[in-house]
């Protein structure tokens, strides 16, 4: 029996770059080149200046093209400006390119963050929002992420007022119905970057990343009492409101156990600065 010359090698699985990755190494490379190219010409303009500072140089013409050491001295600075000029733009749109890749980067962030749903143990039955332990494990990213980049995040927390109320008059049913209405409010009013969490029976809260407590009257905005039918009565649930930024330094617990104390003590006197809807 004849062996074969020549063995069949099996293909290694190649696994596909990140565009966005591939995009920053291309602009990198780009980069690198534009610093030597720039080194470069540095480096012929002045030894074509120390060639034509030469005494010899400097009172004869060149044979081959009858150029005058100042013509050439002229033309060389001309060509410099244009070099100049060129690279100029070209880190204007390396520039350009990579805003654009970061603005890329952070959708592509944001759209991994909204497909990030909680399950099993991490999702509250009733609501499907995030539970408060699921929660403090992931918005410790975000909370890097905002201490990293200098950019703010703030908490908005909601206080159902009447819940108690309507589940005696209308019995738990009442009760979740409110809870499930208001839960899809949070939803319909937040990013998909925001993380909604039911901290407790007739608690929540949203994260929001990038968005300082000023901003938060948007959310509350698209917020509404929600109103359930029972037995032919209608039963409308108002809430109260709080919202804080984060501190530099700050734990994902304490975040939470600060937002909570503000919200208690806002709804001990009544009202949210603003008021409570």
């Amino acid at each position: 029996m004849f062996k074969p010359l020549f063995k069949a090698k099996k293909a290694k699985a190649v696994s596909p770059r990140d565009p966005i990755q591939e995009a920053h190494h291309t602009l990198a490379r780009r980069d690198r080149w534009l610093h030597a190219s720039a080194l470069t010409a540095m480096f012929l303009t002045t030894l074509a200046y120390a060639a034509m500072a030469i005494p010899f140089v400097e009172h004869q013409r060149l044979a081959a093209w009858q150029v005058r050491p100042e013509q050439g001295v002229t033309a060389l600075l001309g060509l410099l400006l244009l070099f100049l000029a060129a690279n100029s733009w070209q880190r204007g749109f390396i520039l350009r390119e990579r805003k654009q890749l970061m603005s890329a980067a952070e959708a592509a962030a944001g759209a991994n963050a909204a497909l990030d749903v909680p399950a099993g143990a991490e999702t509250d039955p009733l609501t499907g929002l995030w539970t408060r332990k699921a929660a403090e494990d992931r918005v410790g990213r975000d909370l890097a992420r905002a201490k990293r980049l200098g950019t703010p995040l703030s908490m908005l927390l909601v206080t159902l007022d009447d819940l108690p109320q309507i589940s005696r008059r209308g019995g738990a049913s009442a009760g979740n119905q409110v809870v499930q209405e208001f839960a899809l409010q949070l939803k319909k009013a937040t990013r998909g970057t925001d993380m909604p969490v039911r901290l407790a029976a007739d608690e929540f809260a949203v994260i929001l990343p990038e968005c300082p407590t000023g901003s938060v009257q948007r959310v509350l905005g698209r917020l509404s009492p929600v109103v359930v039918k029972c037995s032919g009565e209608e039963l409308t649930a108002s809430y109260s409101t709080a919202s804080i930024d984060y501190q530099p330094g700050e734990m994902p617990a304490q975040l939470f156990q600060r937002g909570e104390q503000m919200l208690r003590l806002y709804r001990t006197a009544g009202a949210e600065p603003g008021g409570s809807r």
